[in-house]
């Protein structure tokens, strides 16, 4: 077996939130070793998406930032420290840090690293192939460079919430999920990896920066081709295809309470194939369903035939009807159904890890699958300052005198103290 391909690359992670600590969860799982510096205070984590996750454990016993779930779930196979980097020897040791690593990324909003003294011009003196990479809502320039945002906030600045909503309905709806956040993340994890052979190429590091909504806008292509050169905008399409390249396209329901199945038909091909699958009713032999240009025309009267089917149905045995004729058609599935999903155990998707204060968890597993290189055994996410004695003393070189007083002093941390004061912040 191989070592994991990031193996001996070193990461100082000051990212928080959703998109940055995605990045660096791939980094980590493809071997790396990421060194999450948090700002002060156990509390907080450093993390404003942790703070709206759920406690795991009693809230009231011992260090709840400990138990956050999501920071849990988005920080595993990473190790934790604390320095105030407001104070001018957190900004030293971090340099210090910094010498032994290969990467910095934070995901602040623009240009609070160089605010802090430790911005990429800063950085690149004490190393200077250092490949520091930062993202955040809009990119470094221009009008919105240093607007806050999440997830969230770039679904309507993108143009993405334009497209989701009811067919008839003009309020647009959010997705449900941020993807935006983890798509962030997966790009410039990609840049990331990238760079590492431009450096291993060329010797020289550099400055990355990633935008949401630049990352964002990748998500609706065909819309913004079809105004570009058609001058249309697109409209509310519910369930149907965005194109208007595929009929039946939507959800239909089926027997039970709230079960349902999602159902794509493309090419003549692919109907002939469903019309086969559900028996050949009369219907299907109709002119106006004869092509897709009649299927796109007449789609209320396609929906209600197709769901007349699918309603006499389980979910699942519709699924496997359509799949097993060529159709592409999968169950809506919750959460329970979700993670016992055979497909899924067959991949081994699901690891179980113990946190040792958060207690047992099933964990999404690393992405990837190459040949020949292992999957990482995950770890569980850093308690607070967990590995202070690892870094500072191991890796820096600091005496254990040292430690103990930038920890009285102020600069140093270990989750001791509960709330940070009002005046400390980034």
């Amino acid at each position: 077996m191989k070592a994991l391909p990031l193996q001996g690359i070193r990461v100082a992670d000051c990212t928080q939130a959703w998109a940055g600590p995605h990045c660096t969860q791939q980094l980590a799982d493809l071997g790396a070793e990421v060194i999450k510096v948090e700002p002060p205070y156990g509390a907080t984590r450093g993390d404003k998406k942790a703070s709206s996750g759920t406690y795991q454990g009693a809230k009231a016993r011992g260090k709840p930032w400990n138990r956050q779930s999501v920071f849990n779930i988005l920080n595993r196979n990473k190790l934790s420290v604390s320095m105030d980097l407001t104070k001018e020897e957190g900004k030293r040791l971090f340099k210090e840090l910094v010498k032994l690593c290969d990467i910095v990324l934070d995901n602040y909003a623009a240009g609070v690293m160089d605010r802090l003294g430790i911005g990429y011009e800063e950085l690149k003196k004490v190393k200077p192939d250092i490949i520091m990479a930062s993202c955040n809502g809009y990119g470094p320039n221009g009008p919105w460079a240093h607007y806050h945002s999440y997830g969230v906030v770039q679904e309507p600045m993108c143009g993405y919430m334009a497209l989701t909503g009811y067919i008839g309905d003009e309020t647009p709806y959010r997705s449900g999920v941020d993807h935006i956040d983890p798509i962030t993340g997966t790009h410039m994890a990609g840049t990331l990896i990238a760079a590492l052979l431009h450096r291993q190429k060329t010797g020289k590091g550099q400055q990355i920066n990633i935008s949401m909504m630049e990352s964002a806008v990748n998500f609706i292509g065909p819309a913004i081709l079809d105004y570009t050169i058609n001058g249309r905008i697109a409209e509310h399409k519910g369930n149907r295809h965005n194109q208007d390249a595929m009929a039946p396209h939507g959800c239909y329901r089926c027997k039970g309470k709230d079960e349902w199945v999602v159902i794509a038909v493309g090419s003549d091909e692919e109907w002939n194939a469903f019309c086969q699958a559900i028996g050949n009713p009369p219907w299907t032999e109709e002119k106006r369903f004869g092509d897709l240009y009649g299927r796109l025309r007449n789609q209320d009267d396609l929906d209600k035939h197709v769901e007349s089917w699918t309603i006499e149905r389980d979910k699942y045995e519709a699924m496997h009807v359509l799949q097993k004729a060529g159709v592409a058609a999968g169950a809506v599935l919750d959460m329970a159904e979700q993670h016992a999903d055979p497909q899924l155990k067959e991949r081994d998707f699901w690891q179980r890890v113990e946190h040792p204060e958060a207690g047992a968890m099933d964990m999404i597993g690393p992405r990837y699958r190459m040949s020949g290189i292992p999957i990482i055994s995950l770890k569980p996410a850093p308690l607070f300052g967990q590995h202070t004695d690892y870094v500072f003393k191991a890796l820096l070189g600091m005496s254990d005198e040292s430690v103990d007083k930038a920890i009285e002093d102020g600069v140093i941390f270990t989750g001791d103290i509960a709330e940070p004061p009002p005046e400390w912040k980034f």
